[in-house]
């Protein structure tokens, strides 16, 4: 059986972070979110791949309140949206981290699924849905947990 790994011993690994001091934690690192996705066009998947085409994904820039704010916020209605991170990693094979929502996010009513992976980058889009009453999303906002297992 594995055993959880402290984020902070392995921190060098990390890029991308916005602030070690609050997305580091002895069992976790919080994940920010760094651009948002709307599915445009319907993809394809077959058995072996040759005729596998992902769907077309448009931006949704987010969208600053006032003109002078350093950030912008998604306001997202209801449906399913891929999202990106801020922070990037590549673990080693002894290593795997496991995704899942942040307490703030499902708070909202929003989630996105729980996976299992040994890298994060901008290869790496995560379905996010929003419920009927929809939500508001600053940029930077910490939006899912990484805990990592060593095997």
């Amino acid at each position: 059986m594995g055993k959880i790994v402290n984020p902070h011993q392995i921190i060098e690994m990390f890029s991308g972070i916005i602030s070690y001091k609050k997305q580091f934690e002895e069992i976790y690192v919080d994940l920010t979110i760094s651009k948002l996705f709307r599915i445009k066009t319907a993809g394809r998947i077959d058995f072996g791949g040759s005729e596998f085409e992902s769907g077309q994904l448009e931006p949704i820039p987010p969208v600053k309140l006032k003109p002078e704010d350093a950030y912008g916020w998604w306001e997202l209605h209801e449906g399913y949206f891929l999202l990106e991170y801020n922070e990037k990693v590549s673990l080693p094979n002894t290593l795997i981290a496991f995704l899942q929502p942040h307490p703030h996010l499902t708070s909202t009513g929003c989630v996105h699924p729980s996976l299992a992976v040994h890298s994060v980058n901008e290869e790496l889009k995560v379905p996010l849905w929003v419920p009927k009453l929809g939500v508001k999303i600053k940029q930077n906002a910490r939006i899912s947990r990484m805990i990592i297992i060593e095997l």
